[in-house]
């Protein structure tokens, strides 16, 4: 803090004289005791005699101006300010009161003026000085200042400053943040931008600081915002990653535990059959909504089926973990989330990198499995001499440089579609994927995990009914792939289709995507007929 005079700054430099004049200042016209200075201060002076003579130096000494005079009354102090004296910290919280009250009644207040007010709360409190008054300042001091970035990103929001606004808001939860009020009014400024992914990102770092740190769930306003979020739809916009952004019904995202782990999922559709989505990769479920060629999956299932999809250990937003996630880990993550989602018995559709958990689940549960479709996907990812269709060492290499060096250009998501290449909306979406969907290490012990994974020897353990989708041309996963699983896994169907996307995402693929689902809903018919 400091003591303005007339414009010239009091050196007071004694440590008991600083408390006096500091405490004394901020209490006003309240007198300080003897004793409570002579503690405060006790590592610098030990007796109130010593105090007394400290003070009475410092005074002395003062001559920049006229000075300030503490008073001794007994057994208290009182400090007399100069007339024209200022306090900065009384100067701040008059402003946040002015700006509080034009906010209540839409007036005006000063830009410069709420910026002296955030400047002064943003100084540090005695460096170095230590002890339970200053420590309680403190903590008065940075209440103020949460109230002034409040206000101060209310009269951003107002103004039309959304970014500005976003960006004190921000500060609010880096200051408070267990303050649910400062998530809700970050969430309402993402969706006045019109960033609902944003949005949800808010809400989802709220419930996990909120879980993490107090072992409580948001509170209903928090709930309902968010729910408010998922059924709101974006503007399209040229910076929009896609235009049709609402579920097929408001179901927010919930969490299971496996463990320690959480494992985030969500359930939709009206259908009479349940049907497990794995999806490949590390793409989020909240993501799938944002682009129309990805969502498209998700809308066809819900037609005919009561769909579950969940973001796998690692990705999205369910939980890291330390060190690479085992098989039998992911596994169990998806007896977790059916019982979570009160699944007795569902179809799985397991896409890429999803068959090898999916297969290990349908040999270790299958009375929880009425069927199996393995889209893209494979036994071992790793090629060898006795599996020839796996990815070449040099072929891994790449992508692990990339993951190390690149992450959050895209280009992993964007290979899985090379009819998408030229779509600027879907290199936008990609490069989102990647950034949402895992951090750099994540992905990284993904990978690892992938090139362990290894499930040929259980395909003749296989004893529910399996149908194997693969495009002949599949720029990510050879076709040998897809044969091999189709001819071990006993009495599988196969299907293959024309085309080169890994997964079909762009308009001139859309035949290709039809194909596809049309051969899923088919099967799921078929499995729902027995």
């Amino acid at each position: 803090m400091v003591i303005v005079a007339c414009g010239a700054v009091l050196p007071i430099r004694c440590a008991a004289a600083r408390f006096v004049a500091r405490r004394s200042a901020l209490r006003r016209p309240n007198p300080i005791s003897l004793a409570a200075s002579s503690a405060a201060t006790s590592s610098f002076v030990p007796t109130p005699s010593r105090c007394r003579s400290k003070l009475r130096t410092l005074l002395d000494s003062l001559d920049d101006g006229e000075p300030a005079t503490i008073r001794s009354l007994g057994s208290a102090y009182e400090l007399e300010l100069p007339d024209g004296t200022e306090v900065d910290l009384h100067r701040a919280e008059s402003i946040v009161l002015l700006m509080e009250g034009g906010i209540r009644t839409d007036g005006e207040v000063p830009s410069d003026s709420m910026n002296v007010a955030l400047e002064i709360l943003a100084r540090p409190f005695l460096p170095g000085e230590s002890g339970a008054w200053v420590e309680a300042v403190r903590l008065d001091i940075r209440a103020l200042d949460v109230r002034a970035l409040e206000g101060a990103a209310e009269i951003g929001a107002r103004a039309g400053n959304t970014a500005s606004a976003v960006e004190l808001a921000r500060e609010v939860i880096e200051l408070e943040p267990f303050r649910e009020s400062g998530y809700r009014r970050l969430m309402r400024l993402h969706l006045e931008a019109g960033d609902r992914a944003e949005a949800v990102r808010t809400y989802e770092q709220c419930r996990r600081v909120l879980a993490e740190e107090l072992g409580v769930d948001p509170a209903p306003e928090t709930n309902d915002l968010y729910v408010s979020a998922l059924r709101r739809e974006q503007p399209t916009t040229p910076n929009a990653a896609g235009s049709e952004l609402e579920p097929p019904d408001t179901t927010p995202t919930h969490y299971t535990r496996n463990g320690d782990v959480h494992i985030a999922y969500q359930v939709f559709g009206k259908g009479l059959i349940d049907v497990l989505v794995i999806g490949g990769w590390v793409y989020p479920m909240e993501e799938i909504w944002v682009y129309e060629p990805a969502a498209l999956l998700f809308r066809r299932l819900s037609d005919v089926a009561r769909v579950i999809v969940f973001d796998k250990r690692g990705t999205g937003l369910s939980d890291r973990t330390a060190g690479l996630p085992i098989l039998e880990e992911r596994m169990n993550d998806i007896h977790a989330v059916l019982r979570a989602a009160r699944s007795q018995r569902c179809v799985i559709l397991a896409i890429s990198e999803g068959g090898p958990m999916s297969i290990q689940f349908a040999v270790e549960h299958p009375h929880r499995v009425g069927g199996l479709i393995l889209y893209g996907s494979y036994a071992r990812i790793g090629r060898s001499d006795d599996h020839p269709w796996g990815l070449s060492q040099e072929e891994t290499d790449r992508l692990m440089r990339y993951i190390e060096s690149g992450w959050g250009a895209g280009a992993s998501v964007r290979g899985v579609s090379p009819s998408a290449a030229e779509d600027p909306m879907f290199h936008r979406w990609a490069a989102r994927v990647e950034r949402r969907g895992a951090s750099p290490g994540a992905a990284l012990d993904l990978m690892r995990t992938n090139l362990e994974d290894d499930v040929r020897s259980i395909l003749a353990s296989v004893r529910v009914p399996t149908m194997v989708i693969h495009q002949h041309d599949d720029s990510v996963i050879e076709v040998g792939q897809g044969r091999y699983l189709a001819d071990h896994i006993p009495d599988a169907k196969y299907v293959e289709l024309p085309g080169i996307d890994h997964w079909p995402l762009s308009d001139s693929a859309k035949p290709e995507l039809d194909a596809i689902l049309d051969a899923v809903e088919n099967f799921l018919a078929q499995v729902r007929g027995t």
